[in-house]
């Protein structure tokens, strides 16, 4: 089993054993879409509660090494605990989904195998949104790359219902961005 099969299947059976909700999202999920991408780390957006990132945070501790002396103290005000998986050696960023959004993903996301190891994988149109709010410049590379990539297949309704709840966050530009890329695919 090559050694990103290997560290997929820890996530998942760690996130089995402790009942966490999770999807997996960023490079491992736009490789699975279509995208031709190299990645050496796999974002996991886990389904807790506020109140549960210390006793999750600890059992993360007890499988994966925490690649900061501070890890706790981040996870609890960033919400992002940063590991390495001991094994694999497989850096892995366990993210705790607390929005609304986040949990949709997670509900939504699908069961697939990534090389020989099954995992929850989020949506393409899930993946979409968190690059259009990220909106860095490689991630609305990704964007236009993946509706190119996907047209056909997209959900375009979802995208356009769920980029126009973030005008609320006065965030127009996912909306605008989106209507740009599909006009150009």
């Amino acid at each position: 089993m090559d050694v990103l099969s290997r560290a997929i299947l820890k996530i998942d059976s760690f996130c089995e054993e402790h009942s966490l909700s999770y999807s997996i999202i960023g490079g491992i999920a736009a490789m699975v879409n279509k995208l031709n991408r190299t990645t050496d780390d796999i974002y996991v957006n886990l389904l807790i509660e506020l109140e549960d990132l210390s006793r999750i945070y600890d059992e993360i501790s007890k499988e994966f090494s925490p690649r900061f002396e501070n890890a706790k103290e981040l996870f609890e005000k960033s919400f992002v605990l940063p590991v390495l998986d001991p094994e694999t050696k497989m850096r892995i960023d366990f993210i705790a989904g607390l929005s609304q959004f986040d949990k949709e993903v997670i509900k939504r996301s699908k069961r697939i195998m990534i090389g020989e190891a099954a995992a929850s994988v989020c949506t393409v149109e899930d993946l979409i949104i968190y690059k259009l709010f990220a909106a860095r410049h490689q991630d609305l590379s990704d964007v236009e790359m993946l509706i190119r990539l996907n047209v056909k297949e997209l959900d375009k309704k979802y995208l356009f219902d769920t980029s126009e709840k973030f005008l609320k966050l006065d965030r127009k530009d996912l909306l605008e961005n989106l209507k740009k890329y599909f006009s150009e695919n």
